[in-house]
């Protein structure tokens, strides 16, 4: 090839660089909290309208310890994790950006009329000493609670909060549900249940389930933001090492008022 052939490749190779859209063939990868994947997913979408060249993709949810373990393994570009790192994580080389809060809720089927129930009711009705709604002011119908492995984040917040849940043993015919997607899916199937989740998972499941008052404090977002509402659960985007330019793009309008403006609009508190 001449020089002046050269000169009109290089031209036409520049030509097409720049009319390629901001982002273009950038992908990132993420996985972890399934509590998350609503809020984090709303998020995605929302930076995709603006940088559409951006592939972000998600994992089918390994909870917060596998979203840890992946990204320190670097099988994956950012963790979800819904708790704060422990000083053993950071000392893997993992750093955390919060990205929202939200309240852990006890939750029950929409149709359940029940409003609330006090902190000691939520204890008895997990300790196996109350069995029916009727009990706690509800209709008469079988309870069956639903719980979440102990090292995950809604029971964690739970036994931090709640006194009388620190020692308690869950009673055997309490279900434990290892993923929040699994926990959603039953609260929205069975009238008599009631499980642990949080205010984003229930705005994505569209008035099928409901959050309880506890102590007749209602877990709205202002509750949440002021802490007037004792059960409050923090989401985290965690990453390994520098993060890419991508990842931090995406992490600044996480941060920035357009992502705080989808915040809001999954029942969750932006992190200011």
């Amino acid at each position: 090839m001449g020089r002046r052939g050269f000169v009109v490749t290089a031209v036409a190779a520049l030509a097409v660089l720049l009319a390629a859209p901001a982002g273009a063939g950038e992908k990132l990868t993420m996985d972890g909290s399934t509590g998350m994947l609503p809020l984090v997913s709303e998020l995605a979408k929302a930076y995709q309208r603006k940088q559409p060249g951006v592939e972000i993709g998600f994992g089918k949810g390994i909870e917060s310890i596998g979203g840890i373990r992946s990204t320190i393994e670097g099988k994956i570009d950012a963790g979800l994790v819904s708790r704060p790192l422990k000083p053993e994580e950071k000392g893997a080389g993992l750093k955390e950006v919060e990205i929202a809060r939200v309240g852990t809720v006890f939750a029950a089927h929409a149709e359940n009329p029940i409003a609330g129930i006090t902190e000691q009711q939520a204890c008895d009705i997990y300790a196996g000493k109350v069995k029916n709604w009727k009990e706690v002011g509800g209709p008469d119908l079988a309870i069956l609670p639903l719980s979440r492995p102990p090292q995950e984040a809604d029971p964690m917040v739970i036994r931090e909060k709640i006194a009388c849940f620190k020692a308690l043993r869950e009673a055997e015919g309490v279900l434990v549900l290892l993923k929040s997607g699994d926990m959603s899916n039953a609260l929205a199937s069975r009238a008599g249940t009631i499980g642990m989740t949080n205010t984003t998972a229930l705005g994505a499941l569209k008035g099928k389930v409901k959050a309880l008052a506890l102590g007749g404090v209602v877990p709205t977002q202002e509750n949440v933001g002021k802490g007037t509402y004792p059960l409050i659960r923090r989401f985290f985007i965690v990453t390994k090492g520098n993060p890419s330019p991508t990842l931090v793009r995406f992490l600044e309008f996480v941060r920035s008022a357009d992502g705080a403006k989808v915040v809001a609009e999954l029942n969750a508190v932006p992190v200011k």
